[in-house]
């Protein structure tokens, strides 16, 4: 994860200098230089803090390969490859592109859920029922759900149960979703900082928490359903 900054925006007030001097500085010239390139876990909550207090809003996290510039698949309603455009073009025009969801299911039954970050490009700070992210291009359902699984929650080496496709229509996203179920007692360990708070709960009781917790509204549509056949899972 690396912090980058839109200078279109920056006033080189020295906001982020005074929270973080470690990590910004303002040169001679007034001009912000960013001090480190790949941030550690011990540097991202400095960063997150000066992201979150730039007056001007002209700082971003930025895990490792998901740049602005990163290359992702526009695709129609069956997934066929229409063009390939940056992340950020994908961002700005609310295109349709593949997206895996993965649910993690624990020996007891419970559910792992999770917050994310406030710096995330789409709904920060909403809590989440799946792990899972944008797929990229050519990388196969799969790969992508074990990438996604392995860089947000830190796990890696679980059998991915394939749920099947789905897809999901809103003002603010257009998905075409690959649904998977991954049944692990494994240790939720955050390493990217995508992901800042992690829980349990009980299926049986998830409508409760539901209820008390503003929830993605991708993964609500897509995984729910899936989550309510508690006893297997079963895509039908």
């Amino acid at each position: 994860m690396h912090v980058e900054v839109d200078t279109n925006l920056c006033e080189s007030n020295g906001v982020c200098e005074a929270l973080a001097p470690d990590l910004f500085e303002i040169d001679d010239d007034d001009s912000l230089l960013i001090k480190v390139g790949q941030l550690t876990s011990q540097q991202v909550p400095d960063a997150e803090a000066a992201v979150l207090r730039c007056p001007k809003q002209a700082l971003r996290l930025v895990r490792s390969g998901m740049g602005a510039d990163e290359l992702v698949e526009v695709v129609n309603t069956d997934g066929r490859v229409l063009r390939v455009v940056s992340r950020a073009e994908m961002r700005h025009g609310t295109l349709r592109h593949r997206s895996t969801y993965i649910v993690v299911i624990r020996s007891n039954g419970a559910l792992v859920v999770h917050r994310r970050s406030d710096w995330k490009d789409v709904y920060p700070g909403l809590w989440d029922i799946a792990f899972g992210g944008v797929a990229a291009v050519g990388e196969d359902w799969g790969t992508a759900a074990e990438r996604e699984l392995a860089e947000e929650a830190g796990i890696t080496g679980v059998t991915l149960q394939d749920m099947g496709g789905g897809s999901f229509d809103a003002p603010d996203g257009h998905v075409v979703a690959r649904r998977f179920v991954a049944r692990t007692d494994l240790a939720v360990t955050c390493p990217d900082g995508e992901v800042v708070e992690v829980g349990e709960v009980s299926l049986s009781h998830l409508d409760e928490w539901l209820s008390t917790h503003d929830v993605c509204p991708d993964s609500l549509s897509l995984m729910l359903p899936l989550l309510t056949e508690a006893a297997g899972l079963d895509p039908s």
